[in-house]
C-alpha cells in the first residue's frame, strides 16, 4: 500500500515509518523541512503540496499536533495546539478531492478527553467529553473527521501515553530519578494511561488490514502516577522519595497546564481488543524493562 504519514518526523512517525517500509508499504512523508528522498515537501498553514507525488496514495496517517505538555497553556500557545492539530486536517480533507484512490484516513487524538470528574469508573468511547481544555480540544480535533467524504474509512487513535526512551514522557519522569529526586506528583493516585511505542506500527496495521473506522482509546493499561513513577526507578535501580511533589508546587511550575500531571480518570480498551488485537503484553514492568534509561 502507498501511505501518506503527515507529521512523520516526529518520535512515533519515525517509529511507523520504519515499521511499515519494513512490511512492504511505500511509505511517504508530509514534511515542511524535506530530507530525504521520501520526504514530500507540504505546509498546510498556507496550503501548499508537492500533490504530484501523493495522488495515488491509498491510506493518510495524521499524527500532526504540538505536545500538549512541552510549555505553558497561554494564549499564545493554546492557539498553537490548536491550529497545528485542526489546520493539516482540515487541508488533507480538502485535498481528498484530487486523491481518488485514497481509503483510509487514520488520526491521532488525545487519551485525555472525557474530563476529571469520576476516577471511579471506566471510561469508553462512548463516554461523552468533558468540559475542561483539554477534552474540548481533542473534541474538536477529532470532528474533523467529519469533514471526510464518506466513501473514506476514518479512525482516530486516542494515543494513552506513549513509553519509549527516545523522547516523550519517560525521559522526563526518569531524570530525577537518576538523580535521586524521584517523586510521585501530588497525590500520586492520578490515572495514566500508557502505551508501548513498539505497540503503534502494529496498531495501525491492524486498522489498515481490518479496515476499521471510528474512535479508539488506544492504551495497554491504566496505572497511578506512583505506580509509573516506582516502575521506572526500578528498572533504573533508584528509589523514590517517601514524599510526594505538592500540588500546589505543580501549579505555580505550570500552571493550568499542571492538570495533566495531577488528574487523570481511568479509560478502557475493550472496543479495541474486540477488534481482534492482540498487545504482546499488558505487563508495565515488562514494557518498562525493554528502555534504556
Amino acid at each position: 500500500m502507498k501511505i501518506v504519514i503527515a507529521g512523520g518526523t516526529g518520535l512515533i512517525g519515525k517509529q511507523l515509518e520504519i515499521a511499515l517500509s519494513n512490511c512492504g508499504h511505500e511509505v511517504l512523508i508530509l514534511t515542511r523541512s524535506p530530507k530525504k528522498n521520501n520526504h514530500i515537501q507540504w505546509n498546510p498553514y498556507n496550503k501548499y503540496i508537492e500533490l504530484d507525488k501523493i495522488t495515488d496514495v491509498e491510506a493518510i496517517i495524521n499524527l500532526c499536533g504540538s505536545g500538549i505538555a512541552d510549555s505553558r497553556w497561554t494564549a499564545k500557545r493554546r492557539k498553537e495546539l490548536e491550529d497545528s492539530r485542526i489546520l493539516p486536517a482540515v487541508y488533507l480533507a480538502e485535498l481528498t478531492s484530487v486523491l481518488k484512490q485514497l481509503k483510509f484516513y487514520i488520526t491521532a487524538s488525545g487519551i485525555t478527553c472525557f474530563g476529571f470528574n469520576d476516577i471511579g469508573r471506566l471510561y469508553t468511547e462512548d463516554d461523552v467529553f468533558g468540559k475542561d481544555y483539554t477534552s474540548q480540544l481533542v473534541k474538536k480535533w477529532e470532528d474533523t473527521l467529519n469533514l471526510f467524504p464518506k466513501n473514506i474509512q476514518c479512525s482516530a487513535l486516542r494515543f494513552g501515553i506513549v513509553l519509549s526512551d527516545q523522547g516523550g514522557a519517560i525521559p522526563r519522569i526518569s531524570q530525577p530519578i537518576k538523580f535521586g529526586a524521584g517523586a510521585a506528583l501530588g497525590s500520586g493516585k492520578q490515572i495514566v494511561q500508557w502505551l508501548d511505542i513498539d505497540e503503534i506500527p502494529n496498531i495501525v496495521e491492524h486498522f489498515l488490514s481490518n479496515s476499521l473506522e471510528g474512535t479508539f482509546n488506544v492504551l495497554q493499561g491504566n496505572v497511578t502516577n506512583k505506580e509509573l513513577t516506582k516502575s521506572i526507578a526500578k528498572r533504573m535501580k533508584r528509589w523514590v522519595l517517601p514524599i510526594n511533589v505538592p500540588s500546589i508546587v505543580m501549579k505555580a511550575i505550570f500552571g493550568e497546564m499542571s492538570v495533566l500531571l495531577l488528574e487523570g480518570v481511568p479509560a478502557s480498551n475493550k472496543k479495541l481488543l474486540s477488534s481482534g488485537f492482540t498487545f504482546q503484553t499488558e505487563d508495565l514492568g515488562a514494557v518498562i524493562a525493554k528502555l534504556n534509561l
